[in-house]
């Protein structure tokens, strides 16, 4: 699916978006920063669209997956 295509899974969105990311944009903050932002975006009719309170918990999982890897990367992983 290209840029700018309808998604009918938002699931699916995200899997093809990190695919790319891994196979063609691997030196793109700029499109891993909105990919992330896009996961985190939570609708909430007190706040509305985009990053909110409720996106917490969304950040959080992805700053765990972060030093994860980074732990793993640095040879500080546990038995």
């Amino acid at each position: 699916m290209g840029v700018g295509a309808y998604h009918h899974n938002r699931n699916l969105f995200f899997v093809e978006g990190g695919l790319g990311l891994c196979l063609w944009h691997r030196n793109s903050p700029s499109r891993a920063y909105r990919l992330a932002a896009n996961y985190c975006e939570h609708y909430d009719p007190r706040y509305g669209n985009g990053l909110n309170g409720p996106s917490i918990k969304r950040i959080q999982e992805i700053a765990d997956v972060v030093l994860a890897v980074e732990t793993y990367e640095n040879g500080e992983a546990s038995a």
